[in-house]
């Protein structure tokens, strides 16, 4: 499954990340990096060398959920996509 498959579910995610955005007070040191349904090519090197700054939280974004179980495993920051969807409704409707 990548992204790109549910063009609606692309347009919901975004506009519900754009309120949250402008709700929550911004972290400049996290850093979240998106996959295309692999943990590959120059965003997985930058996201391994970048976890190991102290001083910076770098966070993996998958809709994969292989991809999530092999950087848990790792012990690696990262966050499955279906969760914060799931977290992000929660919130808004506790708002209303």
């Amino acid at each position: 499954m990548t992204m790109n498959s549910y063009p609606v579910i692309d347009s919901q995610l975004c506009q519900v990340l754009s309120q949250v955005s402008r709700k929550k007070k911004k972290n400049k040191k996290r850093i979240l990096f998106f996959d295309r349904d692999a943990f590959s090519d120059n965003t997985k090197y930058l996201y391994l060398h970048m976890v190991k700054n102290q001083q910076i939280e770098c966070i993996w974004c998958t809709w994969n959920e292989s991809v999530y179980d092999m950087l848990i495993q790792h012990n690696l920051p990262v966050h499955l996509i279906g969760k914060i969807m799931m977290q992000l409704s929660i919130y808004f409707w506790k708002q209303k």
